[in-house]
């Protein structure tokens, strides 16, 4: 799957909600977990089959991100057609890159169709009318910012626990870089919200103040401008919502969304949770998923992780 995307290597990919009350025998994010879970293990005809589920149901509305990863396997199963449906389908929902895209080991074999290339051009034009009114430099300097966080991440944990000193001191210097970078964007404009940056340039932007452990002061002042994005429509109630367990959790305060794990005894467990028995109110009211379903995914994607600030489980598998 494309790592140059937000969250497609390392982590779990939001869900919609279900649009009515009824649940289903097997939920949204159960499926996702089982698909990913087959993608890993290179069951590609099951993944496509799990994730065709969802991107088809009536009742959910999937993101683009869902729609990209179920071309994937689609692809990686032998059906490069239906993946390049797939792709044109996630492009009109969200901004897909053709550069991405040429760039996806997954999908060699829908760049060798004849219909790859009148896709590309598909995608270059509809790209090129999203980012429209964009500052288009910023973006790119968080997106390619992003790649470097989330690779970092992975090779370190691929590495074994703990991973070699280089590896570490790399992941530090990543942080350090994107922590300081960070500052003087916020210094000089503000949060940079979705209607500077696009939706994932926003995202990205949470992610570097989400690893800005070693910089607790800066985290807490760069949650203020987050808050006042978020209340004009500039950036996701769930990543304020990560940010504040974060900072909550760091200060070794309970947190209130439930979204920080660590290890104890060899297992995964939520820190400390304040008013635990409403947590799933107060995340659904920012479209997270219970906590019982939150916790599912991060068991089924838990590993033993370097002792790095945010290593301990996934920073954002929901």
């Amino acid at each position: 799957m494309n790592t140059p995307r937000p969250f497609l290597a390392l982590f779990l990919l939001p869900l919609p909600m279900l649009a009515n009350a009824q649940q289903p025998s097997v939920s949204p994010q159960a499926l996702n977990t089982q698909a990913m879970a087959a993608y890993n293990s290179k069951d590609f005809a099951t993944c496509a089959r799990l994730l065709g589920q969802l991107v088809n149901d009536p009742a959910l509305k999937p993101g683009a991100s869902l729609v990209y990863n179920a071309a994937c396997c689609q692809s990686l199963a032998g059906n490069p057609a239906a993946a390049l449906g797939l792709l044109d389908r996630a492009s009109t929902i969200d901004t897909i890159s053709a550069t991405d895209i040429e760039a996806d080991a997954d999908l060699v074999a829908v760049r060798a169709l004849p219909e790859w290339q009148a896709l590309r051009e598909t995608l270059i034009q509809r790209e090129d009318a999203r980012l429209a009114g964009l500052d288009r430099e910023l973006r790119k300097e968080l997106l390619a910012r992003q790649v470097l966080d989330q690779d970092i991440r992975k090779r370190a944990t691929a590495a074994g626990n703990p991973p070699p000193k280089a590896l570490m001191d790399e992941w530090a210097r990543i942080d350090h870089d994107n922590t300081k970078w960070m500052k003087t964007v916020l210094a000089r404009q503000g949060w940079p919200g979705k209607s500077l940056v696009g939706k994932d340039g926003a995202s990205a932007a949470w992610l570097f103040v989400q690893h800005a452990d070693m910089d607790k002061p800066f985290q807490k002042e760069a949650i203020k401008l987050l808050e006042a994005a978020v209340a004009k429509g500039e950036a996701e109630g769930r990543d304020l919502a990560y940010l504040t367990d974060r900072i909550l959790a760091g200060e070794g305060k309970p947190q209130r969304y439930g979204t920080q794990y660590h290890a104890i005894d060899g297992k995964l467990v939520p820190q400390p949770i304040e008013d635990a028995e409403h947590v799933d109110a107060r995340r659904a009211a920012v479209g997270l998923s219970t906590l019982a379903e939150y916790d599912k995914v991060m068991q089924a994607n838990y590993r033993p992780a370097p002792a790095q600030a945010g290593a301990a489980a996934p920073a954002k598998p929901d």
